[in-house]
């Protein structure tokens, strides 16, 4: 398997189920004030934290998390209390294997990885992507038609990644009146 290194935004490299939170994901490590990854396991506001992100793999390369919110792995003994923290939230819950490729398909990076059909779950980014005619630009023409070439890659699960808020991500927000009446119904 052929996979690149690639800093920001590729590849999420542990997931973590909690039995709550109605199907809402996060994504921790990147956030100083997001508080611990024992807190957010332990308050059940979310059904999957995505560890974010895995910036070094493959190639037989040692793994490298990137949680540049909370710690740097280039200074020893730093991330230790994240340690602790990733060890009790597996003790709540499973531990899945997942990816987050860009919605250009495929994904320049990871489409090697993810037709492996090794990841539980594939949370595709469908916003920050303006030139890819692939993410909501006013009309979901585009968004749906990547979503189709998405959902049929050889994954456990594949989910559609977007922005909680107009401010969360450079663009690709979708307005909740348009996600519920064009999106949702298309995707479930």
């Amino acid at each position: 398997m052929t996979v690149i290194a690639f800093p920001l935004l590729i590849f999420t490299s542990l997931l973590i189920s909690l039995c709550q939170g109605a199907g809402i994901a996060t994504y921790w490590g990147q956030n100083t004030g997001e508080g611990t990854l024992a807190t957010a396991c332990a308050t059940g506001n979310y059904q999957y934290i995505n560890i974010a992100f895995l910036s070094v793999f493959g190639n037989g390369q040692t793994p490298q998390l990137n949680l540049a919110g909370h710690c740097s792995p280039s200074i020893v003994g730093i991330c230790s209390s994240i340690r602790n923290d990733i060890a009790a939230c597996q003790s709540r819950k499973k531990v899945y294997l997942s990816a987050a490729p860009q919605c250009p398909f495929p994904d320049m990076h990871l489409s090697n990885a993810i037709d492996t059909g090794v990841f539980d779950f594939v949370w595709v980014q469908f916003y920050n992507n303006p030139k890819a005619a692939c993410q909501y630009n006013g009309d979901t023409t585009q968004l749906l038609n990547s979503w189709t070439k998405w959902s049929s890659v050889n994954a456990g699960q594949v989910f559609l990644g977007i922005p909680a808020a107009p401010n969360a991500a450079s663009n690709g927000y979708i307005p909740p009146d348009v996600l519920i009446s064009q999106v949702l119904p298309t995707i479930k």
